[in-house]
């Protein structure tokens, strides 16, 4: 099998993973007291190993993110929780440090394996710009 990280010479690097749980399966509440439900925990296990095994380096500056779904079934889906869960586990497994380093975040459906999700990350300038993402279509899909 091929390592799906791809540090490219523009400093990015891509990251295959799966769909993340929903929403309202990430948290639980028990005697008053909120808490990660055990499938965000085991969520967020995969997202380490598999930051390890496909060589995925932590990022420390400021950077751009897109984030291609593979749908994993027919219904309906609010990407922005979709990511939700999945940004909290990248951040978790050392990805990047804290979500205040996303200055650049594009979330959408694409030609991805179904049940998977592409994270490309690219690391930006001191000095925001738009031309701090790599060219258009860079994660794959559209």
């Amino acid at each position: 099998m091929r390592n799906r990280c791809e540090q490219k010479g523009d400093g990015s690097q891509t990251i295959v993973l799966p769909f993340p749980p929903s929403g309202n399966r990430y948290w639980r509440s028990n005697r008053g007291r909120v808490h990660l439900a055990d499938a965000a925990h085991d969520y967020r296990q995969v997202v380490a190993v598999e930051r390890m095994r496909q060589k995925v380096r932590p990022c420390r500056g400021q950077i751009a993110v897109v984030a291609v779904y593979g749908r994993p079934d027919r219904r309906k889906r609010d990407l922005d929780n979709c990511w939700k869960q999945l940004g909290d586990a990248l951040e978790w497994a050392n990805v990047y440090s804290n979500d205040s380093q996303i200055v650049d975040l594009r979330l959408m459906y694409g030609n991805v394996r179904p049940g998977y999700v592409e994270v490309t990350i690219s690391e930006c300038s001191a000095s925001v710009e738009l031309s701090c993402w790599p060219e258009a279509g860079a994660a794959g899909g559209r």
